[in-house]
């Protein structure tokens, strides 16, 4: 899958909420996990199909903030129970086609948090889940504009493997 939601989306996002990150001095953004920076997101009103796709799927979710680049719909919104922040990908036929969440403590790998620890010790720090085209579920850390990726265990992954 080669058309991932950008950091220059997410910006957008984080733009427009205040952004908390509860370990140590670096700023974290969400959705850092995508490769590309498209440069014709626009915020729009998704196709019918679309939004009656993610309304399914997610009823309670009322406050979203939808980008168009090209034929794919993204969709942002932070759930108001766990304030964790969610992304997901749709084509033009409100097919899903990638999604990414904040994940929780108890979610991830906790060999994420000993590597980020021993590595930035003090540094607060949010972890992403993403599932990966090939089934794979990958976990990713933002750092400074970087991403330090994890795979299905917490074992980080060099720069170009995931």
């Amino acid at each position: 899958m080669k058309n991932y939601l950008p950091l220059a989306f997410v910006l957008l996002f984080a733009a427009s909420k205040s952004q908390t990150i509860t370990p140590g001095n670096s700023t974290i953004v969400p959705g850092g996990g995508f490769d590309k920076l498209p440069s014709d997101k626009t915020t729009v009103a998704p196709p019918e199909k679309v939004k009656l796709n993610f309304e399914t799927e997610h009823p309670s979710r009322t406050t979203v903030k939808w980008k168009v680049q090209g034929d794919k719909y993204w969709v942002s919104y932070t759930d108001p129970k766990t304030n964790m922040d969610h992304i997901i990908v749709y084509d033009q036929d409100g097919k899903v086609i990638h999604k990414e969440s904040e994940t929780d403590h108890l979610v991830y790998p906790s060999a994420i948090s000993d590597y980020y620890k021993q590595k930035f010790p003090g540094e607060k720090f949010r972890v992403w889940q993403t599932e990966k085209d090939n089934g794979k579920t990958l976990y990713y850390i933002m750092r400074k504009g970087k991403n330090i990726w994890f795979d299905q265990e917490g074992k980080p992954l060099p720069d170009n493997s995931k």
